[in-house]
Parts: structure tokens; C-alpha cells; sequence
């Protein structure tokens, strides 16, 4: 029974706890996430223009367009190499495809090549096209297409099933069980076929992936806002973690994480903007790029 002197939990309290009892259910033992709240937990916002993804070497960040892709600073702002030819020599290819969401490992970058029309499942394609990050460089393309139809966003864990795995994800998807394809990353020219994750529920419109400490963070566009959720690659529970809503929204477009912040672009306003999802003390500042060219979307 409830005394006078006893104070009633508050409505945040009660929020904590209960994000905290999901993220337990959905297995995350490395990593807390903290409660999200819409438009409370933005960090800072770099003008990057519309861009189809980043990703950063841990230092430096790598800004991808629909054709186009860049190294900056960790702010975004000096520009170290442009590669404007992401696809030279892969004959046929550039006519149909746009860049997907990035991710890098190991001085590369991985690289999905989204389709801009429809490819039949199994036709000859490249899907993963890797770069050396040094200087942008075009070392090594790979097809996925006898298991996907499209991919539209990448990301790679070091340590999985004591292996390297890199997860895709299909824009396109239309049920729980073509959502994010798996493989093992053997070597550069190497991509094998693991499986299908069966999730515990549908996310459309995948449009980033990254890993962090071995749980999956997915960014879906949903057409008014940018959807985040943590989907657990053992078992494949998915928890709908927050709503990203930022004024100026029109489409998200890539997931990165970068000193500890969960990086989302949001394409209408040409922002980077970093979300606290792990309780991270710091503010983080910088200068703001507002000299980038804006590039156009097909999703």
C-alpha cells in the first residue's frame, strides 16, 4: 500500500524500465539502449547533402550519393577523395543501379548497388561492389543475386559465429522472411550463401543496417518518419526501438555508428544527425558543411 511520503514512478522511469525489459527479451547483453524518445535525443546535425548512406573507418567518414561517394573528416567537412565513377568497368551495370547504405571493414568498404528497376532473382549482376578505403579505389564486385533480388543496405560483424558476416538487407521486402540475407565474408571475391534470418516481424523499406556489439540496428523509412529497430541476428526478435522525427523530413537513407552514436541521414534536409541510444555523456561539435551538392533518390 501506497503512503503519503511514497512518490509515484514517474513516467519516464516507467519508459526506462520498459525499454530496458525489451531489450532484454530481444537478447542484448553487450550494449544498453537507452529510451528514445522522438525529438529528444539528437546530438548534433552535419549538412552532408542527400545521401544514400555512411560509414567511417573509426576516424574519417565516407559519404555516399547515388553515384557518387566521398572521404571527410569527422565532421564532415574537408573532402579527402571523390570517386565519381564508383562502377567503372563494370560494363552494363551503371544504367540501372543507385549506391545503398555502406559499411567498412578492415581498410574497405562494402558497397550495395541498388537496382534502379527490377532484376530478376538469379540474373548476372553485381550487388557488393568494394573499394579500398584508402583511396577510393574499385578493388573487388561480388553478385548476390541468385539469393536476392535487390539489397539496398549492408553491414558486417568481425565476430559472428566465429566468423565474419556480412547482413543485407532488401528494400523490397514483403515479409518476415526476406528481410536481411546473410553471409560469410570469406575473402574479397568471396561472398557464401549462410541464410534468410527469419525475423519475428516485417520491417518495409529497409534503408540501413549497421552492427553494434553483435546486435542489428535496421533504419526503415516509413514515408513520414525514419523507423529504428534492433533485431537480434541469432534468433531474429525484432524490438521497434524509436520514431526519428526531424523537421524538414522527407526520406532516411543510411545507419551508421560513429563515437558511439547511432548516425541516421535524413535525405529532405540533407542532414547527418546523430542519435544518444546509448547513454553517452558527451555533446559532440563541429563545423557544418553547407557546400554539398545534393543528389536525387529512387528509394
Amino acid at each position: 500500500m501506497q503512503t503519503k511520503y511514497e512518490r509515484p514512478t514517474s513516467v519516464k522511469i516507467r519508459l526506462l524500465y520498459f525499454f530496458a525489459g525489451l531489450a532484454l527479451f530481444a537478447g542484448l547483453t553487450q550494449t544498453a539502449v537507452m529510451a528514445v524518445m522522438p525529438n529528444t535525443n539528437v546530438v548534433c546535425s552535419f549538412n552532408i547533402g542527400f545521401a544514400q548512406g555512411t560509414c567511417n573507418d573509426g576516424t574519417n567518414t565516407f559519404v555516399f550519393g547515388t553515384r557518387s561517394f566521398q572521404q571527410r573528416d569527422p565532421q564532415y567537412a574537408a573532402i579527402f577523395h571523390v570517386n565519381n565513377t564508383p562502377v567503372a568497368g563494370l560494363t552494363g551495370f551503371e544504367n540501372f543501379f543507385h549506391l545503398g547504405d555502406p559499411d567498412y571493414y578492415q581498410g574497405y568498404i562494402y558497397a550495395p548497388l541498388e537496382a534502379g528497376v527490377a532484376v530478376p532473382q538469379g540474373s548476372v549482376n553485381v550487388d557488393i561492389a568494394i573499394y579500398t578505403a584508402t583511396n577510393l579505389a574499385l578493388c573487388s564486385a561480388v553478385s548476390i543475386s541468385n539469393y536476392q533480388s535487390e539489397v539496398s543496405a549492408v553491414c558486417l560483424d568481425p565476430v559472428f559465429s566465429n566468423s565474419v558476416a556480412l547482413f543485407a538487407t532488401s528494400w523490397a521486402s514483403t515479409s518476415a522472411n526476406d528481410g536481411i540475407y546473410e553471409y560469410s565474408v570469406n575473402n574479397l571475391t568471396n561472398l557464401a550463401f549462410v541464410r534468410v534470418l527469419p525475423m519475428s516481424q516485417t520491417i518495409y523499406h529497409m534503408q540501413g543496417i549497421i552492427c553494434v556489439d553483435g546486435m542489428l540496428y535496421i533504419l526503415s523509412d516509413n514515408g513520414l518518419a525514419g523507423e529504428v529497430y534492433q533485431v537480434n541476428p541469432t534468433n531474429g526478435v525484432v524490438v521497434h526501438l524509436a520514431r526519428l522525427n526531424v523537421a524538414g523530413q522527407g526520406e532516411w537513407e543510411g545507419l551508421d555508428y560513429f563515437q558511439g552514436y547511432l548516425v541516421a541521414n535524413e535525405g529532405n534536409s540533407g542532414t547527418v544527425n546523430w542519435f544518444n541510444f546509448f547513454g553517452l555523456p558527451t555533446v559532440i561539435t563541429g563545423t557544418v558543411d553547407r557546400k554539398s551538392t545534393r543528389l536525387n533518390s529512387s528509394h
